[in-house]
């Protein structure tokens, strides 16, 4: 009996040792866990944050691509409008082209009607 109990008492005792290792890597492995979570929860953190950025990028980027286009569709107006100017800047140069060629060859015969007048009016002198 006292074989048997020393030997129950010496396995209880390796048991113990070997539940004391275990518990040990428990422990450590715990902490690990705990770090890890820890960062993790840092990383979560600082994902949230760049998510928030990046949505308000993101925004900022949609209102610079709409005012764009507003600039785009006002700059094509205003070119319109030029086109349109031009048009008629060139009408109003052609109107005044064939006016000058009206008025030409009446300023040529009133040059020579007034050089003969001019003449007559020496010959009487």
């Amino acid at each position: 009996r006292s074989e048997v109990l020393i030997s129950w008492s010496q396995q209880l005792s390796d048991l113990e040792q070997v539940l004391g290792v275990r518990k040990q890597r428990l422990a450590q492995r715990s902490e690990k866990v705990a770090a890890d979570l820890e960062a993790l929860g840092a990383d979560a953190a600082e994902v949230a944050e760049l998510t928030t950025k990046l949505d308000d990028e993101e925004r900022q980027l949609n209102a610079h691509e709409e005012e764009a286009a507003c600039d785009a569709d006002g700059f094509q107006k205003l070119q319109d409008e030029l086109a349109d100017l031009g048009v008629l800047v060139q009408k109003q140069v052609e109107a005044v082209a064939a006016k000058r060629a009206e008025v030409e060859p009446l300023q040529a015969q009133a040059q020579q009607e007034a050089d003969k007048a001019l003449e007559a009016e020496k010959k009487l002198l």
